[in-house]
């Protein structure tokens, strides 16, 4: 794993996160018995945990991975009527894929004050939205997309424009490919991601009405009235 200070890409109180590289070896069927190794590089991105709130928030993003559903890391062909909206929206992915939480055997690095700290990789899923740019047909996706999130039981507890991402898409299978190829792929078709749930928490399954309120905030951040 590659991470240096000049691809830090954001910053906050509790984090800071990184255009991180992991070097693999990709085993292909050889050809010949003495075939050398391939190596590859994946893009990732590296969240970092700073002080004691941003290792408390990387812990419980980390739990909140592996709490979600099935559904919210997998893109779909189909479409499915989301209540209270009265228009079928696709099923996309929700979230970035989560490649694992790290914490580091020893917390000081040997001889030094500097202390090392737990980090978080997940999937590249692109930048920060931008509301001006976006159809009135691409918010009622997004706004679905966490009325997806809350009929989950699960509230975020963090809705700014910072933790919602696009990239080209759209990325969804097809007939013949596990996801669409690179090339067929667009920013006038996006595919949105929400992102950051250090504070995300799951609610009481006998709440009424749980999302309203960032939901509200959701469609003042993006600058939209609630979808029908």
């Amino acid at each position: 794993l590659i991470i240096s200070k000049s691809r830090e890409i954001g910053f906050g109180n509790s984090a800071r996160v990184y255009e991180a590289q992991i070097s693999l070896e990709i085993n292909h069927p050889p050809p010949r018995v003495d075939e050398p190794k391939f190596p590859s590089v994946l893009t990732v991105i590296a969240k970092v945990g700073t002080g004691e709130i941003g290792t408390e928030f990387l812990e419980n993003e980390a739990k909140m991975y592996h709490s979600f559903p099935e559904h919210f890391l997998h893109e779909y062909t189909g479409y499915q009527l989301i209540k209270p909206c009265h228009i079928p929206r696709r099923l996309s992915q929700l979230v970035p894929h989560f490649y694992g939480y790290y914490k580091p055997v020893d917390e000081k690095i040997q001889g030094g004050k500097e202390l090392r700290a737990p980090i978080i990789l997940m999937e590249d899923c692109g930048s920060q939205i931008d509301p001006k740019l976006l159809t009135q047909y691409q918010k009622a996706e997004i706004y679905a997309m966490f009325q997806r999130f809350h009929n989950s039981r699960m509230m975020h507890y963090s809705i700014n424009l910072r933790n919602i991402l696009a990239q080209p898409g759209p990325i969804f299978p097809s007939q013949y490919f596990a996801s669409s190829p690179r090339y067929a792929r667009s920013m006038s078709t996006p595919s949105f991601r929400i992102i950051d749930f250090g504070r995300t928490r799951q609610v009481d399954p006998t709440e009424d009405g749980v999302g309203f309120a960032e939901r509200s905030r959701l469609c003042e951040v993006l600058e939209m009235n609630p979808p029908v």
